[in-house]
């Protein structure tokens, strides 16, 4: 894997009997004298998953603990940064070749030092739109100027976006019934949805191989 990447362990249990938000699960990745613990999570389906941010390149080592126990090792290749260009000839600044963004004093640097400059838009709604009108928004950003795009985890609802989510399969929660929705029911914190389930897990790496840093809100209507 190069640096900059994401590396996710994945192991097969059975689902939890109390909570599923909090598990005991965690894994400590030691990179020469840096040492880091990550929490695991459950993902739905019986699965557990572990997921580390490797912002250096070189050797790491990891052991699991908890639920599961498992240790290994896995190479970081650095990270090479060619001038890449979107369709209308833009330079493109990806966080996957240069780290995650951070403030410093008044501006924002990626983690390489490089500055990044962002002219952003707003798509609050649309996770919680139906697949089509997803990809075609994907599509159209692909060719617009912005590199940061605000979106929101829980529907909004406001002019012009009023539709509401397909069957709430958006929704990161379980409802009281049983089901994905609030229908009959409340959302029970303790049992978030399956992430690969989850629109936005899967069009987050989308955006960001665009080009787009992707900062979400957590909107609690009224």
């Amino acid at each position: 894997m190069r640096q900059y990447e994401t590396m996710e362990l994945s192991f097969q249990g059975t689902a939890p009997e109390g909570s599923q938000a909090v598990v005991d699960l965690t894994a400590e990745f030691v990179h020469g004298d840096k040492r880091v613990c990550v929490n695991g999570f459950y993902a739905g389906d019986n699965t557990y998953k572990i997921r580390f941010f490797a912002d250096e390149p070189g050797e790491y080592h990891y052991t699991v603990r908890g639920l599961f126990s498992d240790s290994g090792s896995f190479l970081v290749d650095p990270v090479q940064v060619p001038v890449r260009k979107n369709a209308d000839g833009l330079l493109l600044q990806l966080p996957s070749e240069h780290g995650i963004v951070h403030p410093d004093g008044c501006h924002l640097r990626f983690q390489d030092g490089t500055y990044f400059q962002a002219f952003g838009t707003t798509v609050y709604a649309l996770m919680h739109q139906k697949d089509a009108l997803i990809n075609e928004t994907m599509e159209t950003l692909k060719h617009s100027p912005f590199n940061k795009i605000r979106l929101c985890v829980f529907p909004k609802h406001y002019r012009y976006n009023t539709n509401e989510p397909p069957v709430f399969r958006e929704l990161p929660f379980h409802g009281t019934d049983g089901e994905r929705s609030v229908l009959n029911g409340e959302l029970q914190l303790c049992r978030p949805c399956g992430g690969g389930s989850v629109p936005l897990v899967q069009r987050l790496p989308v955006l960001c191989a665009g080009g787009n840093t992707a900062p979400g809100y957590a909107h609690i209507p009224d």
